[in-house]
């Protein structure tokens, strides 16, 4: 099987393949079971050892009438930056 490269279409490819790598160890080592809060944990404090800028659970604006503001973030999240 032949492996097709698709590196030309992908912005940052050294980066994408350092995060990649990040997903993969994360899911050896916690295993398919865990929760999203576990799995993103995990990648932050991957992202923070190797001084990757980052910022999670960013808020999505409403997308409809009615639709709270905030509503994809649970009660105590926090958001963070690293610059």
């Amino acid at each position: 099987m032949r492996m097709l490269r698709i590196t030309k279409n992908i912005i940052y490819p050294e980066l994408s393949y350092i995060l990649c790598g990040f997903v993969f160890s994360i899911h050896k080592k916690l295993g398919r079971y865990r929760n999203e809060k576990q799995y993103g944990d995990a990648f932050e404090g991957l992202l923070k050892e190797n001084r990757i800028m980052y910022m999670r659970e960013k808020s999505i604006d409403p997308s409809f009438a009615g639709e709270k503001k905030r509503r994809n973030l649970g009660k105590n999240t926090c958001i963070q930056k690293e610059f």
